[in-house]
């Protein structure tokens, strides 16, 4: 006996996996993989995929909530909106706690090393104290957890709508704002722009003097997007063509300051995307 999608299951969470899963082992049944659950909840659970070993869902109704349950801030974090945020529907400390977890099981069954995991929160993301409690937390938008990302890349419809992607599909999810964008990415609207004959937009804000931010445009197919260009109110715009990119204003890198100096870094080049982690000390 198995399941098919669309099928409603009322299972029991247990186990943490990677990925925003907790794992169900509903008696005479696969192993469901449930999203938007937290261990030791019973919840009912709606079938979105079905494997020969396995079954994906969503929580769409909770019955017995864990008490780390809290309200997500983001409207679109939740089942059949935007898929990029795992846990927001937990406390800051059992979304450190089940990251922990999550490393834990990768170092026994990949590395088969057994060791407690602590994940320590980055200044600015403490879970008590309110807005006030660090300066970082003020100067990211006021709320613990959130406005931390430097680098968004939204995707677009058809339409010339900006948003981001549901979880494990290609559908583009008018999110209007992103919770967890740095404020200096959210002040730009992207959301809210029309894009039209454009793939993607892609925001990302430095950490040097000015905190300035560059918008990185991919054209849909051959287009030869114009329009919006020099509208955007970031201080650099560049058109992506494969590989290369070509500043239409502004220069092609970032300042970004780290361990008690300034770098110039290439806009498309990986770069620490929580303004904290970027000169945080390694723990032994």
């Amino acid at each position: 006996m198995g399941f098919q999608v669309g099928d409603a299951v009322e299972v029991t969470a247990e186990d943490v996996a990677q990925g925003g899963w907790c794992v169900a082992r509903p008696a005479g049944f696969p192993v469901v993989f449930v999203r938007h659950a937290l261990p030791g909840e019973r919840v009912v659970a709606r079938v979105t995929e079905v494997t020969s070993r396995f079954a994906r869902a969503d929580a769409v109704q909770i019955l017995r909530p864990s008490a780390d349950r809290v309200p997500p801030p983001c409207p679109n974090a939740r089942p059949g909106a935007c898929g990029g945020c795992d846990w927001q529907h937990a406390s800051l400390p059992a979304q450190r706690a089940l990251k922990a977890a999550v490393i834990g099981q990768q170092l026994r069954r990949l590395a088969g090393v057994d060791r407690e995991v602590t994940v320590e929160p980055l200044p600015g993301d403490e879970a008590a104290g309110g807005p006030a409690a660090h300066p970082a937390i003020t100067a990211r938008g006021g709320e613990p957890g959130l406005g931390w990302r430097t680098r968004v890349q939204f995707a677009v419809r058809d339409d010339g709508v900006a948003g981001l992607r549901a979880h494990r599909s290609h559908e583009v999810v008018d999110v209007g704002d992103c919770l967890i964008a740095h404020p200096r990415i959210r002040d730009l609207g992207i959301p809210r722009r029309d894009w039209p004959g454009v793939a993607a937009v892609e925001a990302i804000v430095g950490s040097g003097p000015g905190a300035e931010r560059a918008v990185i445009i991919t054209p849909a197919g051959r287009s030869e997007y114009k329009e919006g260009m020099t509208t955007v109110p970031a201080e650099s715009v560049l058109r992506r063509a494969g590989r290369r990119l070509s500043p239409v204003r502004g220069r092609g890198y970032l300042s970004q300051r780290a361990a008690g100096r300034e770098w110039r870094v290439s806009a498309a080049a990986f770069w620490q995307v929580h303004p904290a982690a970027r000169s945080r000390p390694p723990t032994r």
